[in-house]
């Protein structure tokens, strides 16, 4: 749309007038505070860290790239197409922890590689070799042939604080040695679904896809993380990004330089996290802890007299707030530690010693074959007896009890985890010996009352808490 000229004067007087309005005569326009020679200062001094920081760290910290073959179509001249191998790439960073070549960086970054190349701060491209690997922590340790290497220095991640001023360096989207900074905003996150043991640090410092195994540095520049995931809905950086802390990713350096593989804790306990139908159900005044579900047999916590029922709050003096968190705790602690655990057995405190031994992997029990149990109409579940023959084909050790052949899908059974193939071992905290008393232990519960069940998952027991009418 075309404005005429007569329009255009009328909008320019306007303007002028509002203009003679703001400043008229005997006043001066408003002038903008100078700032003070200390703030300027202040900042100036604040920008040389950040650089020294930089400076000082950007030598140590590599640009890893994995590949690995994968078949792919390919097309020839009359149209046809047929299978071809092709390279796979995948770009992450990592950083040098020995002068001697060692390398730490996210097993993610080199999981399923068959040919790994790092290309160092000064240009120089190496071929590197896997030293070990620890998926359940997503860390790995790959080496190069080289000496004389810049090595990151290494900071106390006990020691941070909410707050505190971090740079976080790396190679987001293959641009080499990107450095940004922020901020911690969390310490102890947990179930982030990352990792199998997660006790990470959360910044706001970007990360973003390239950024996994770089290092978190702190002001003073020395590594307190390793960059390792963002919390993202579009794939990019979005304020959250999560870094494993230094004292972590220190412990297993030097396991799988030392042994090529992390020894992790054994405490042999089974527990769960503390809900509001469990507290209630067990009489627990406590608001934070797991509760001890089994305890395995020549166990470090049976030599210790731990039971069913225990409600563990501290371990080794620190809180416990919920399963992975303890979890995390007994892993990292030294094969042969004497650790004192703080727990609550009905209404007394108690504090039991107990000394950790070096964990095993376990076995998984046989998915069961399909049975037809009795009905439970008011839990939502059919039950078999265990007789000889069940605990045979399912891999059953439970003396006791009777086995889960069906869930009503939404019933309460559904609704509160109960899974087909586990085994009910108690209901109310008494034992189960069959199908016929498990129907009149349910039946005598009153109908607007809840029903506690201990319940036998594989090599895991837990306690669920239905509901009535859920």
């Amino acid at each position: 749309m075309k404005i005429g000229k007569a329009a255009a004067f009328v909008a320019a007087v306007a303007i002028g007038s509002m203009i003679g309005a703001m400043i008229q005569p005997g006043r001066t326009a408003p002038v903008l505070a100078e700032q003070s020679p200390d703030s300027v200062r202040y900042a100036m001094l604040l920008g040389q860290a950040y650089m020294k920081a930089a400076d000082a760290v950007s030598p140590a910290v590599v640009h890893v790239a994995s590949s690995r073959q994968v078949s792919g179509l390919g097309e020839d001249i009359f149209g046809r197409f047929f299978e071809v191998p092709r390279d796979a790439l995948a770009l992450g960073s990592g950083v040098i922890l020995s002068s001697e070549g060692h390398i730490l960086t996210n097993f993610h970054v080199i999981k399923g590689a068959d040919k790994l190349r790092v290309k160092l701060h000064d240009g120089r491209i190496f071929n590197a070799a896997v030293v070990g690997t620890d998926p359940p922590t997503d860390l790995a340790v790959i080496r190069i042939d080289s000496s004389g290497l810049p090595v990151m220095p290494m900071g106390d991640s006990d020691q941070i604080a909410v707050g505190h001023l971090v740079l976080a360096v790396g190679n987001p989207y293959g641009l080499d040695r990107t450095i940004t900074q922020g901020i911690i905003s969390a310490k102890g996150r947990a179930n982030v679904g990352i990792a199998d043991y997660e006790d990470f640090i959360q910044t706001d410092a970007a990360i973003n896809p390239g950024n996994s195994g770089g290092p978190l540095v702190d002001i003073s520049g020395k590594m307190i993380g390793i960059n390792t995931a963002i919390f993202t809905r579009t794939g990019g950086f979005q304020g959250i990004g999560f870094a494993i802390p230094s004292n972590m990713a220190k412990r297993v350096l030097d396991e799988l330089v030392s042994q090529g593989r992390v020894k992790r804790g054994y405490l042999g306990l089974t527990v769960q996290n503390i809900t509001p139908d469990i507290a209630k159900a067990f009489n627990i005044t406590v608001d934070r802890g797991v509760v001890v579900t089994d305890v395995m047999e020549g166990s470090p916590a049976q030599a210790a007299g731990f039971q069913k029922g225990d409600v563990i709050t501290r371990y080794d003096d620190r809180p416990v707030s919920d399963v992975r968190e303890l979890r995390s705790m007994v892993a990292t602690t030294a094969i042969g530690s004497s650790v004192g655990i703080s727990m609550v057995r009905g209404a007394q405190k108690r504090r039991l010693v107990a000394t950790i031994t070096e964990q095993k992997t376990q076995e998984q029990a046989a998915p069961p074959a399909r049975l037809h149990g009795t009905a439970n109409e008011r839990l939502g579940l059919e039950a078999h007896d265990l007789t000889d023959e069940v605990r045979r084909q399912h891999g059953i050790k439970a003396q006791q009890g009777v086995l889960v052949t069906g869930v009503v899908s939404g019933g309460p059974a559904d609704k509160a985890g109960v899974k087909a193939g586990s085994v009910i071992l108690e209901v109310n905290h008494k034992s189960v010996t069959g199908t016929k008393q498990f129907q009149r232990m349910v039946a005598q519960v009153p109908e607007n009352d809840n029903v506690l069940l201990l319940v036998l998952d594989g090599v895991m027991k837990y306690y669920v808490v239905i509901r009535p009418g859920r």
